[in-house]
């Protein structure tokens, strides 16, 4: 190889470890921000169930999950999916409770495994 296509290559493996750098920081910035509302729904949980002699009742956890942000209250006037659909239970229209955008987000970072190479912040 010459001079000049070795700095070529050079370049080439440069941006592409800078490349893999911003992703893998990005990736680490969304799984931050999409995780932090499910901590601090998961703090709130430990914090009354040691409070409440470990019984959470369940209108609690869906306020509680709205509230930070792990859920979000959709009003409905019809099923929203073909079979089992709880809102149907209570009439309609009603609130049907989903996953919010961060809890979506997490789940997506959870299935997908990290790039080979970015297996973590310490390896």
């Amino acid at each position: 190889m010459t001079a000049p296509d070795d700095a070529l290559l050079a370049l080439r493996t440069a941006r592409g470890d800078f490349e893999r750098a911003e992703l893998a920081r990005a990736r680490a910035e969304v799984e931050r921000d999409a995780a932090l509302p499910l901590a601090r729904f998961g703090l709130a949980c430990l914090d009354v169930s040691r409070s409440a002699m470990g019984d959470l009742e369940g209108g609690w956890v869906q306020d509680k999950a709205t509230e930070l942000g792990v859920l979000t209250a959709v009003e409905v006037t019809e099923p929203c999916r073909p079979e089992n659909c709880v809102c149907a239970e209570y009439g309609f229209p009603c609130l049907c409770y989903r996953d919010s955008e961060a809890t979506k987000a997490f789940r997506v970072l959870d299935a997908c495994p990290e790039p080979a190479g970015e297996e973590g912040h310490d390896g």
